[in-house]
């Protein structure tokens, strides 16, 4: 519930105020979210990683390439503009905003189609936050299941560890290792995307990914107790919870005017397709 009302504190803190676009919670939102992940790393162990099914991390990539062509292929059917459909698609298959910040220097995108489709983006997480806990409910999925859920169906990686804590921690952790393990495509992303537009991309991991894995590692070496890492587990849902309302802010009058039908259309026709058959793989291929 705290999730909750962060997040719709926020929006509702900056539509009603309308926040000027400097306001300096728009500026560390995603520092409280990432460092929120980082924290989480610190309550992971190897064990994390030995109990998921094996077949789980080729199937991530698999997934993620299915979606990224879909996108494509849905764009074009759609006619729409080839530069918004691809930062739509690797949004999708990647890690949301992380993965659009990336790929629209090299593809040398539009500003406001990149404000277009982060907006978007925004507006989709929120209704993950809020509805999907539910849905997994509905579905009578497990902890371990709606992790996945997670990992697969919501976009940003801070977005998806946010709705995932809500089901049970069990979830954050398994969302965070998968969506963690998702966010470093971006490396054969950003090779794929400098070779298809003839530019020269630079490789770079998200900091936090890094400072996760790092985390991960270093609470196995030292194997910290229970005590501590029900203490750093706290630090860790309170910088996320921060870091949503943040989060909200930047959603404000400005940002309304910018989506495009388009975009939002293209978005919405490939999330619909995403949720039933990341459903389908968990019930089928997962279980």
């Amino acid at each position: 519930m705290l999730y909750f009302v962060s997040i719709l504190l926020g929006c509702s803190f900056s539509l009603l105020l309308n926040l000027d676009k400097n306001f300096i919670t728009k500026k560390i939102g995603s520092n409280f979210l990432q460092t929120g992940i980082v924290f989480l790393g610190f309550t992971i162990s190897y064990k994390s990683f030995l109990d998921l099914d094996n077949s789980l991390f080729p199937l991530i990539i698999i997934f993620s390439i299915i979606v990224f062509f879909s996108g494509l292929l849905i764009g074009k059917a759609l006619k729409i503009e080839k530069k918004i459909s691809y930062l739509v698609s690797v949004a999708a298959a990647i890690c949301g905003g992380t993965a659009v910040s990336a790929i629209a220097p090299i593809i040398k995108s539009k500003p406001s189609d990149v404000i277009s489709i982060i907006s978007i983006l925004f507006f989709l997480n929120i209704i993950s936050i809020i509805f999907f806990p539910s849905f997994g409910i509905s579905l009578g999925l497990d902890n371990t299941q709606f992790g996945i859920l997670s990992a697969l169906a919501i976009h940003d990686t801070s977005s998806v560890i946010a709705t995932a804590f809500i089901y049970s921690d069990e979830s954050a952790q398994t969302a965070a290792i998968l969506k963690s393990f998702r966010t470093i495509l971006l490396v054969p992303l950003i090779i794929f995307t400098s070779w298809v537009y003839s530019s020269k991309g630079k490789i770079k991991i998200p900091i936090f990914v890094l400072l996760f894995i790092i985390a991960i590692i270093l609470n196995n070496i030292f194997n910290l107790n229970d005590t501590i890492e029900n203490y750093i587990k706290e630090f860790s849902q309170l910088f996320i919870i921060i870091g949503l309302f943040c989060i909200g802010t930047q959603i404000n009058r400005d940002s309304l005017r910018e989506i495009k039908f388009t975009a939002l259309f293209h978005f919405f026709i490939l999330w619909i397709l995403i949720i039933p058959a990341s459903v389908v793989l968990i019930k089928n291929f997962i279980g």
